[in-house]
């Protein structure tokens, strides 16, 4: 059971929040929610990881900032289809087509180490994780996953 001070204000929701007696317990969310968002760039960055969203039923891709910053395009870019998969190099293409196309007809995950040519010429090694998100009929609406900057770890173990 929760305390209250002699004002009648729950002492276990300020603890909390952070905040003093009358403050809105949902600025406290809003706060954490900011804190929570703020560490992910934190670590998005340091492991050179980034999320991506492609809805299926218009095609439509969203890359967070990271996969930006990694593909080396400006900032709010969200790239076509067409534009994503042909960065990844010439011998990997088709590999990563398969994979996202098994993925997107019949729901077939896929965790896979490919090259990937970005915007401005340079060639890293990448990670790209990718799975189908499904309705309550089974119906794949969504493709989601991560990609990852893998070139530090594919030249160490040369």
């Amino acid at each position: 059971m929760n305390q209250a001070d002699k004002n009648g204000n729950d002492r276990h929701m300020h603890r909390h929040t952070g905040r003093g007696p009358g403050a809105p317990f949902r600025q406290g969310s809003e706060d954490t929610l900011h804190h929570s968002q703020e560490l992910l760039k934190v670590a998005s960055s340091l492991g050179r990881l980034g999320g991506w969203i492609v809805d299926v039923p218009g095609m439509e891709i969203h890359w967070s900032d990271e996969i930006l910053v990694l593909a080396e395009v400006a900032p709010g870019h969200q790239p076509t289809l067409k534009e994503a998969l042909n960065w990844y190099a010439p011998q990997d293409r088709k590999i990563m087509r398969k994979a996202f196309f098994a993925c997107l007809r019949q729901g077939k995950p896929y965790d896979l180490e490919l090259q990937f040519t970005t915007a401005r010429g340079r060639r890293l090694w990448t990670r790209s994780i990718g799975n189908a998100v499904r309705d309550e009929k089974g119906a794949i609406v969504r493709l989601q996953g991560a990609f990852q900057d893998i070139t530090e770890r594919k030249t160490a173990e040369r």
